[in-house]
């Protein structure tokens, strides 16, 4: 068995966690759809947009019309607009939260390295130096290779993404892009601060299908046994200061 963890164990700044909402509040997302679309009404170049989209067959028309002269009678026409039409986005943002907590809840991590000898990683991850370094051959015949299927190298950066960002659902609102943030989670936890770039992190996910967890539990308690075949297991390293008795 592979005890696999919940992504709270990292306890890196730049990660998120379960309890995370979005990094914007509705007055921000008013003023700044606004903003977007009173530019793009201003410009001289023709608007784009998605093909269909209300928003942006309402901006072609407003723009043949000659309905506004500044970005202040804009603005004022469009607050009257756009507030009915984020009150009916609503649900959707309310989605991204409940989704990213029923995901988080979901995933369980497995540490990995792109080089076993990297002395960083067995200080950070290796109970410093104390545990063990287990390869595996995923390629194997009858190997469990659906186990690994997911692994990400991490992306070393200090800049702290949220759940979702506000430019990318004012270009859904107003007909710019088509994106869904849940497509993007998986991403979000495969960051660590730049000063431990040097350690060559992999990470493997693997999301529970059965995953809920009782409410009154403690995240760092979310742990996960997963069985991998035994023909895929390769070597174990054994820590430098690994117990004399694990060494027998």
């Amino acid at each position: 068995m592979l005890r696999w963890s919940p992504p709270i164990l990292f306890r890196d700044p730049v990660e998120l966690t379960h309890l995370e909402s979005l990094p914007f509040t509705e007055a921000e997302l008013l003023d700044e759809v606004m903003r977007q679309v009173s530019s793009l009404i201003l410009q001289k170049e023709h608007p784009r947009g998605l093909p269909g989209h209300s928003v942006t067959q309402a901006m072609h028309r407003w723009r043949k019309g000659d309905k506004f002269s500044s970005k202040e009678d804009i603005e004022s026409s469009l607050r009257n607009i756009f507030v009915p039409i984020l009150k009916q986005y609503k649900p959707k943002l309310d989605s991204i939260e409940s989704d990213w907590t029923k995901f988080y809840k979901r995933v369980r991590v497995l540490n990995g390295v792109s080089d076993h000898a990297n002395i960083e990683a067995w200080r950070n991850n290796a109970l410093f130096h104390r545990g063990v370094a287990l390869q595996f051959d995923c390629h194997a015949e009858g190997s469990n290779d659906e186990l690994f299927d997911l692994c990400k190298p991490v992306e070393y950066t200090n800049d702290r993404l949220g759940i979702t960002s506000l430019q990318g659902q004012v270009a859904n609102i107003i007909g710019q892009a088509d994106t869904r943030a849940q497509d993007q989670f998986l991403e979000l936890m495969s960051r660590k601060p730049e000063r431990l770039s040097h350690e060559g992190e992999l990470r493997f996910f693997h999301v529970l299908t059965d995953g809920i967890v009782a409410e009154d539990s403690k995240p760092d308690t979310w742990m996960t046994d997963l069985p991998f075949a035994t023909q895929d297991l390769m070597s174990v390293t054994l820590g430098m200061k690994a117990p004399k008795k694990e060494r027998m």
